[in-house]
């Protein structure tokens, strides 16, 4: 049946035929009208009859006219026909006396582009009979009304029982409207009970769900997710006589389920454009698939499952091979489930369909045989159950049911599988591949060859010399979706649409080769891709030949970063005090690939500038050859801004880098880490505060107390002598406010020589320092000058001997930047340098 709308349309007698769950395009123009049927031999029983309406681009007002009409166009919608400008759907209820529903589409508006899509679906809404027990309870629908009857109208039957199934898939309210019959009856005609799969009744707030109702009633009551719940329905208690023998139960009873708890849908099987229907209902795919004799295929390569509810729930799936001339034997082809091989049967009907599981539906196959023959194909039968809410068994006529397997089951379609003498042989270099064979791995978007493979095509048997075979790829991931991560290229040029043809010329011996190359999907993982072929050909024997030719590895291509520690201009944090003090990182990204460009963009808090704040990292091919620069590099220079705010002192300024592929920024989230930076601030209410570090490596000298000294120096000691206790803070620093604008000298007693650091190894030290030994840095010199005399002579020496042996205590002194011990003092945050007289190898850094 046509997919595609017709010319002439334009009349409910020309209307285009509708195959129900198949789309169908079409086109309107300005002065158009468009018609589209759903035959009533589709509406075998009083059905819902369902039209989506899709533009291709949503219009601007009320686009598109859409209305459902019966055969005389009167309008089957209680509002009449629609003007529309985005996807709608379009509902009905149809008698089987109705005959066929017409889709009709005018013109409302007209602004250009009027494309669009029809898909027609047409749902039971009556009981099935024999729905007399549990396990084959009608399954109700959310917002069909279904109809049923005790007996049937024409002979009711007091002792009959209805039941009707449903599972919830997510917890909400269940609202079941009941509406009896017409007649003036007095007392109640019917019961209804909702009932567990052991056919208890269920309570609900401590009542149990029972309705009894003569011409209308609800039951509503919390549905729980993954629950199945059945219907009951009977006649009301006493009544079974009266029923019988009045017109009270000549009239159908309805149900009509709604509410906010959403129902388990059944799972699904598509083959081709065709996807299987409800329980009970029967699709012809229309595919007819060739497999070449003795070959293999894998049955998921030609049918793909599906469930709403998720795949993982689907339980199993049965299928069935029917071949009437070669039943019982493998001479037509047979399949091979969990490793047994399992031929045909003559017919589908009263025939036990063979089962299969999820996991094992991955290594199912079907294998053509020996008996050549397009124009007698074998059909293959399939449909799937679905477990989710399968909570017990249901027993009936002796044997126990699992309830789910009449809740949950799809309908059945079917496909033809021939075997043919016909092949498209592949090969990688000279060896051949078939499905399993491993291609080897690629990775994502590398410019030389780990970037792709190549893949030798020929055709195998007898090809006319006019005759061409489309070969169609298609890559699956391992849930067996389709995925477009590979690039299909002919002698340097994309295919499109993954298609190829091959010709007469293109045998063993000239076969098209195809360059199969990764592209970057965007994600960071590693993925194991199947790849198979399907054909097109008007050839006989090569159309619809299909097979899968191997697996493929492809590696993700991710750059990595590194960044380095940070270089000061000055000191060791930022300060507000000083904006042209700066500090520099250097990032190296690595792993590159050429033509894919990674943009990086910086952002900062807690008083921060810095340039650049973004920019772009990409390979570059170098001159002659395919090598490229995988790494490099950019500097961003940092520098605290001098706000106005009173902050803690040092406080910390961050750099968040965040790292976008195109307008991917999930691949690369986290790939640069967050950068701290101490900035000392200089907005402290006015007053002077320092931030106080050893010589050696910067440690924070932290709760220690100090001796200030100002004033004149009467004794001569180098030393004001006025001096004041001063104490550093748990961060290492030193409030000075009271001494701005004085000039002060700062200086502490600290632990026994022991514990100070100071050894035999700083006499000796300071001895071949005088003797020219060895030659002093300049934090080494102020340190070995222990008598602060401005050189270092054997008196310093001394001074060391006497604190070793507990004569002198060690001493420590503060310095500016310019390594001066006279300070002069003004408002705001500075750096000072702690320096341990006599500690001239530094060793007291390790023991603070």
């Amino acid at each position: 049946m046509a997919t595609t709308e017709s010319a002439n349309n334009n009349t409910i007698t020309n209307a285009d035929a509708l195959e129900l769950g198949t789309s169908l395009t079409a086109s309107l123009t300005s002065t158009d009208v468009d018609y589209f049927k759903v035959s009533g031999d589709d509406i075998s029983v009083d059905s819902l009859v369902t039209m989506v309406f899709t533009p291709s681009v949503l219009g601007v007002g009320k686009e598109w006219t859409i209305d459902l009409v019966n055969g005389a166009g009167t309008s089957l919608l209680g509002s009449g026909a629609q003007g529309v400008t985005a996807v709608t759907t379009l509902t009905a209820r149809v008698q089987d006396t109705d005959g066929a529903v017409y889709l009709k589409v005018t013109p409302s508006q007209f602004s250009g582009s009027m494309d669009y899509t029809v898909l027609a679906t047409a749902e039971k809404a009556v009981e099935a009979e024999d729905n007399d027990t549990a396990a084959k309870g009608t399954p109700l629908t959310k917002g069909v009304s279904v109809e049923g009857a005790l007996g049937t109208t024409a002979a009711p039957d007091g002792s009959d029982v209805d039941f009707y199934v449903f599972t919830v898939a997510e917890s909400g309210t269940v609202s079941i409207a009941l509406s009896g019959t017409t007649s003036t009856a007095t007392s109640n005609i019917y019961t209804a009970s909702i009932q567990n799969a052991a056919g208890q009744t269920l309570t609900d707030d401590g009542q149990q769900i029972v309705q009894s109702f003569a011409t209308t009633g609800t039951m509503a009551f919390a549905g729980a997710a993954g629950s199945t719940y059945f219907l009951k329905m009977i006649v009301a208690s006493g009544e079974e006589t009266d029923f019988n023998a009045s017109d009270d139960g000549r009239a159908d009873y309805t149900l009509t389920f709604s509410g906010t708890a959403v129902l388990n849908a059944v799972p699904v099987i598509t083959v081709g454009s065709k996807s299987s229907s409800s329980r009970d209902v029967q699709v012809d795919s229309g595919v007819s698939q060739s497999v070449k004799v003795d070959s293999t295929i894998n049955l998921s390569d030609v049918m793909t499952l599906s469930d709403a509810d998720g795949d993982a729930t689907i339980a199993s799936i049965k299928v069935l091979l029917v071949d009437a001339a070669n039943a019982g034997t493998a001479d037509g082809g047979y399949l091979t489930i969990n490793g047994a091989d399992i031929n045909p049967v003559s017919s589908a009907n009263g025939n036990v369909y063979q089962t299969i599981t999820l996991a094992q539906w991955a290594t199912a196959t079907y294998t053509a045989g020996a008996a050549a023959d397009v124009s007698t194909p074998q059909q293959l039968y399939a449909y799937a159950v679905d477990n989710s809410g399968a909570t017990a068994a249901v027993s009936d006529a002796g044997g126990s049911l699992a309830f789910n397997s009449r809740v949950d089951t799809g309908g059945t379609i079917y496909m033809e599988l021939a075997s043919v003498d016909a092949d498209v042989l592949v090969t990688k270099g000279t060896t051949s591949v078939s499905a399993g064979s491993s291609l080897g791995s690629v990775t994502e978007g590398a410019g030389d060859a780990s970037g792709y493979v190549d893949i030798n095509f020929a055709y195998e048997g007898t090809l006319a010399n006019d005759a061409t075979v489309s070969v169609i790829l298609t890559a699956k991931n391992t849930a067996g979706v389709a995925v477009s991560d590979l690039e299909y290229y002919v002698s340097d040029t994309l295919l499109d649409s993954n298609l190829f043809n091959l010709t007469a010329t293109n045998d063993s011996t000239s076969p098209v080769v195809v360059r199969i190359k990764a592209t970057d999907d965007g994600e960071s993982d590693v993925e194991d891709l199947t790849l198979s072929f399907v054909t097109n050909s008007s050839a006989a024997g090569f159309d619809n030949l299909t097979n899968g030719f191997g697996t493929l590895a492809v590696a993700e291509q991710k750059a990595s970063f590194v960044v380095s520690d940070p270089v000061f201009s000055a000191g060791t944090s930022l300060t507000e005090s000083d904006t042209d003090r700066t500090a520099t990182y250097t990032i190296t990204a690595n792993d590159l690939v050429v033509g894919v460009p990674l943009t990086v963009d910086v952002s900062t808090s807690g008083g921060l500038s810095l340039t650049p704040s973004t920019w772009e990292f990409e390979a570059t091919a170098a001159a002659g050859d395919d090598e490229a620069v995988t790494s490099k590099s950019q500097t961003i220079v940092v520098s605290a801004t001098d706000d106005t705010d009173v902050e803690v002192s040092p406080h910390s300024g961050t750099l968040t880098f965040a790292v976008s592929e195109g307008s991917n920024t999930t691949k690369y989230a986290g790939a640069v880490s967050t950068v701290s930076v101490n900035i000392l601030d200089n907005d402290a209410t006015g007053g002077a505060t320092a931030n106080v570090v050893l010589w050696t490596d910067g440690t924070s000298i932290v709760s220690q107390a100090f001796t200030v000294s100002t004033g004149t120096d009467a004794d001569s000691d180098g030393k004001g002598d006025t001096t004041f206790p001063e104490t550093s803070t748990a961060s290492g620093q030193l409030t000075l406010t009271d001494y701005i604008a004085g000039s002060v000298e700062i200086d502490a007693t600290i632990d026994t020589a022991a514990n100070a650091g100071i050894t035999i190894t700083d006499a000796v030290l300071v001895l071949k320092s005088i003797v020219g030994l060895v030659d002093l840095t300049t934090d080494q010199t102020l340190s070995a000058d222990v008598d602060q005399s401005g050189t270092v002579n054997i008196s310093d020496a001394v001074s060391v001997l006497k604190i070793i042996v507990g004569l002198s205590p060690a001493q420590m002194s503060l310095l500016d930047s310019t390594g001066s011990e006279e300070l002069d003092i003004s408002a705001g945050l500075f750096d000072l340098t702690a320096v341990i007289l006599g500690d001239v190898d530094g060793s007291y850094a390790d023991i603070i």
